[in-house]
């Protein structure tokens, strides 16, 4: 038996016993994609609505076929499970999403989180576009907003982790790998100016402050929030000149793993909202 390794976290590529393998559809990425993250069995008419939604059903049928050969023939018989006129992808084949939310589910030591954050090498299916797909297209919009979130909230907990050991080094560089995904988590920026007094960076942590308040006058009208001024008016006024082995009381507070609930409402929303404007 071969072994399969999907990598759908960023770039999309395909293993076959450790060797590159070229899978040029876009529809076969997307149903292995959908198939991956869906986990249990998919009958096989929802499959077609999703990704020939705009096709005869005779046409879309042959081209499931077509799709489904394409992916035995480059990935092998074992990356597809069939069913009951389901499809699923047996638990044997190794999929980054599964690893990356495995890791995110167990203790978050420092180990642990940063296996976690070197599976996400950008956004879930990077640079796919499928076409006469509109369904597909809202569902992979969610998921990619919900990997997003996980990974961001995983640089939070080891910013924290970090913070915790006073490594503020190790701070500034997760930080900061944070803000380049999203440069409006102001928890980030006052991690950045705490670890940049503690090191005796005053100057450093004022700009982090300044670097912040344009962002957001710019973004979204807005001024930093009142911990974030007042983070500001210590670092002035000395309070971290004085090295300290415990950190002080101003940790940024790190967002909550999305909800998976929350997240299917929000999708059901779009597509709605899609339905109606259409």
């Amino acid at each position: 038996m071969s072994s399969q390794r999907l990598y759908l976290i960023g770039l999309p590529r395909f293993e076959r016993d450790d060797k590159p393998i070229e899978l040029n559809s876009a529809k076969a990425v997307a149903l292995l994609a959908y198939l991956c993250v869906a986990r249990a069995p998919q009958a096989r008419d929802h499959l077609l609505a999703l990704l020939w939604a705009e096709s005869a059903p005779d046409p879309a049928r042959k081209n499931l076929r077509n799709t489904l050969w394409m992916i035995r023939k480059s990935l092998s018989d074992d990356v597809l499970q069939s069913s009951d006129d389901h499809l699923t992808i047996p638990p044997q084949v190794w999929v980054d999403i599964h690893e990356f939310e495995r890791l995110a589910d167990l203790s978050p030591t420092i180990e642990n989180l940063q296996s976690a954050i070197a599976l996400y090498r950008g956004a879930f299916l990077e640079g796919l576009v499928v076409a006469e797909a509109p369904e597909f297209e809202l569902w992979l919009t969610a998921e990619r907003e919900r990997l997003a979130q996980l990974h961001l909230h995983l640089l939070g907990a080891l910013v924290g982790a970090h913070r915790a050991e006073g490594d503020w080094r190790q701070v500034i560089g997760t930080a900061r790998r944070a803000l380049a995904h999203d440069d409006l988590q102001e928890p980030m920026h006052r991690a950045l100016m705490e670890a940049h007094a503690r090191l005796g960076e005053r100057a450093e942590a004022l700009r982090q402050y300044d670097a912040l308040q344009a962002t957001l006058a710019r973004e979204l009208g807005v001024e930093p929030l009142s911990e974030t001024q007042a983070l500001r008016a210590a670092i002035i006024g000395g309070a971290f000149d004085q090295p300290s082995s415990a950190p002080a009381a101003v940790a940024p507070r790190m967002p909550k793993r999305p909800p998976i609930l929350v997240l299917l409402r929000d999708f059901v929303l779009l597509r709605d909202f899609k339905v109606i404007h259409s």
